[in-house]
């Protein structure tokens, strides 16, 4: 199953803005709409703003004004890489996994969207149940057929 077939559902949310915007603001939009902070400068991607981020900022500053009145940019941990739509949804769940993040930049036909560890692992698993769902099915027909 490729990400493109399932990204409507395992998207989150989304709010964009600048690395230059300070830490406090892109904190309150994060809470406020209940959404991912996609950081970009000019029209290119920077990264994805998360919890993480935000709490191991908070950590290694001088002290939280600092940290609060800090760019967002200085927040992230690098620079994300976005990942294509064409590959497999098991591919970017080893990634997520491999990184151990729970938000993926995917590049899509829209733009760059935020797809969620916990709603990829949903759809991979109801795919897998329908395909159990199926195997039985075929092996119910089989018994229930008359013997030749």
């Amino acid at each position: 199953m490729r990400l493109m077939d399932v990204l409507d559902r395992c998207c989150v949310k989304t709010v964009i803005t600048g690395p230059e915007v300070c830490m406090a603001d892109a904190t309150r939009a994060m809470h406020r709409d209940n959404a991912a902070v996609i950081l970009v400068a000019g029209e290119r991607f920077q990264g994805i703003l998360t919890a993480g981020d935000i709490l191991r900022f908070l950590v290694v500053s001088a002290s939280p004004t600092d940290a609060w009145q800090s760019p967002v940019g200085s927040a992230l941990r690098e620079k994300a890489a976005t990942f294509s739509s064409e590959n497999s949804v098991g591919l970017a769940i080893e990634t997520m996994m491999a990184a151990g993040t729970d938000h993926l930049p995917v590049a899509a036909a829209q733009g760059i969207v935020v797809a969620s560890l916990c709603r990829l692992l949903q759809a991979a698993n109801a795919l897998l149940y329908g395909e159990v769902q199926n195997l039985q099915n075929y092996i119910d027909a089989l018994h229930d057929a008359p013997n030749d």
